[in-house]
């Protein structure tokens, strides 16, 4: 039997395709499958958190779900619309999750098939967010919870994003995941 993706056009494959992209690769030296779970589990509370918290602050006023969110200009690298609200993304995202999915239906290769079966658990089960009870970084007062992402090499947010530190278990698989400061603005 054949892997397939829920379709592009749905909330449901467009947050498969999140977490299949933003996911550590199988490829990676200190690849481990308990860690990416939980990354992925982070990463599906963020477009939650900014769908339920002030969207307008992620470039998404009105977002109804988590395309809205997801697909906001510049909040999602490689997610977007066109300008007839049809989902798209770039190429390289697009080749990333096609080699995941080649990978799962080549049955000598199972833990692409194990790495999407995680992603489609996490995108149907409720929200588990591993930050949720941080209520400070480095003495400030946080609202708790993932609100972003990015390699944990990359620069810092900054703004209101603070880093969640390691000693808080903020970085998952080379990614670094950030809270919010508790003084963030209410709209």
């Amino acid at each position: 039997m054949s892997v397939q993706l829920p379709s592009v056009s749905t909330v449901e494959g467009v947050v498969v395709r999140l977490l299949l992209a933003e996911s550590k690769g199988l490829a990676a030296p200190s690849y481990d499958e308990e860690e990416v779970y939980r990354g992925m589990q982070a990463m599906k509370a963020v477009p939650d958190n900014r769908l339920y918290h002030h969207p307008e602050q992620f470039g998404a006023p009105g977002a109804l779900n988590y395309v809205d969110i997801i697909t906001a200009p510049g909040q999602f690298q490689g997610f977007f619309r066109d300008e007839s609200g049809m989902v798209h993304l770039s190429a390289s995202v697009q080749q990333r999750i096609q080699e995941v999915v080649r990978l799962a239906n080549t049955d000598a290769y199972r833990p692409s098939a194990r790495l999407l079966d995680d992603a489609m658990q996490v995108t149907r089960a409720r929200i588990t967010d591993p930050f949720v009870g941080v209520t400070r970084v480095d003495g400030i007062a946080v609202k708790g919870g993932s609100y972003g992402w990015q390699h944990e090499e990359a620069v810092d947010l900054g703004g209101y994003f603070l880093a969640i530190p390691a000693s808080h278990g903020g970085i998952i698989q080379g990614n670094q995941f950030y809270t919010l400061r508790a003084s963030f603005p209410r709209i």
